[in-house]
């Protein structure tokens, strides 16, 4: 009740204002009933279409009450989940998403899909859903990196933007190793210049071959920027 809810731009562009608590709940419990059907292959279409619609109202929800200011002053919303929408979307519409799982066995038979792996050539689907998804993730990454030139230039990564950031999670959050390494400066400018390499050249990702050595670099780089994340920032 203390509050304030300043609707997402997505929200306001369809017409929403703030939906009713019910609607939220509704949408949160067929966000998890779709989620554990697709992962389980039951109805795996008709759950991941029911997931990205009620992953749009109940998390466009919450995100309106995180804005911290009206559209008047900012447009800036928090997207720490927003791909997530787009990754159910792509699935949703990928051919072949119900090849296993419950799905099969409803439509095939069990012996028939514990035959499927034995076969010589197992059949394939095609691979743009997941082609798709590895752009999208490139374009989430390119354009982290394509606001901080936008806004900042090339000095976001003079060490003391990075500083402010590291203490001002510790005053929030209380992270100790984030404080810890704002007392670093050069420390703090080689992170941020490893924060711009890999997110502005990210958008490589998408046409590397998934066993290339390039491609498993991004991987363990792109896990370890999450978990320096997770750590410092709390």
């Amino acid at each position: 009740p203390m509050s304030v809810y300043f609707p997402i731009p997505l929200f306001e562009w369809c017409g929403f204002g703030q939906l009713p608590v019910s609607v939220v709940r509704a949408s949160g419990v067929l966000l998890l009933l779709g989620l554990l059907c697709a992962a389980s292959g039951t109805f795996t279409r008709l759950a991941l279409t029911v997931s990205w619609i009620a992953f749009f109202f109940f998390y466009g929800t919450v995100l309106g009450f995180e804005k911290p200011e009206p559209n008047a002053l900012s447009f800036y919303t928090y997207h720490y989940n927003n791909v997530v929408f787009f990754i159910l979307l792509i699935l949703s519409a990928a051919p072949g998403i119900g090849v296993w799982g419950v799905d099969a066995v409803r439509k095939r038979g069990w012996a028939e899909v514990s035959g499927f792996w034995r076969q010589a050539t197992v059949p394939t689907v095609p691979t743009w859903p997941l082609t798709l998804i590895k752009l999208t993730l490139a374009l989430a990454y390119f354009g982290a990196g394509f606001t901080k030139l936008l806004s900042s230039g090339v000095w976001w990564a003079d060490g003391y933007t990075l500083q402010a950031y590291f203490l001002m999670k510790h005053l929030q959050e209380g992270a100790w190793p984030g404080y810890c390494l704002a007392q670093s400066y050069w420390g703090c400018v080689i992170a941020s210049l490893g924060t711009l390499a890999l997110e502005l050249t990210f958008l490589v990702v998408p046409f590397l071959r998934s066993n290339s050595p390039l491609m498993w670099g991004y991987v363990c780089a792109g896990l370890g920027f999450h978990l320096m994340i997770a750590v410092t920032m709390s």
